[in-house]
């Protein structure tokens, strides 16, 4: 591989090796594990050890999500998804990509079971409608 050319491509920025396995990017100070001040770009991540519950608790018969006349007033009067930090906090703040991936696939989850009583609905109210 011709070094020089790689190089030439590329921002080359500061690398620093602190004791206890850290390891520093660019510009700051290290707080993390890894810190890194630009972009980062990888194939695949894979996120292990997490201590956040995965969202299947949206399929449990005990679980209540809001109905859609409250999150309908949520949104008019906040702007953003209940429970979703807004477009301010997260630029002000940032976000951790896995307490967001998880809230985003709880959304999800929920919208789905949406969908399924839309559509159980529908069916009761088709079939309604031929007798």
């Amino acid at each position: 591989m011709n070094t020089k050319r790689l190089l030439g491509t590329i921002n080359v920025l500061p690398l620093l090796v602190l004791g206890f396995g850290i390891l520093v990017c660019g510009n700051g100070f290290a707080q993390t594990s890894l810190t890194v001040a630009g972009q980062v770009e990888a194939t695949s991540v894979k996120i292990k050890d997490w201590t956040l519950e995965a969202p299947d608790y949206v399929f449990a018969p005990e679980y209540r999500r809001g109905d859609l006349d409250s999150v309908r007033t949520y949104i008019e009067k906040n702007h953003h998804l209940p429970g979703v930090p807004s477009a301010k906090e997260i630029k002000e703040e940032g976000f951790d990509l896995t307490k967001m991936n998880f809230k985003l696939l709880e959304k999800i989850e929920e919208l789905t079971l949406v969908v399924i009583e839309q559509e159980r609905r529908i069916k009761d109210l088709e079939s309604r409608k031929k007798e």
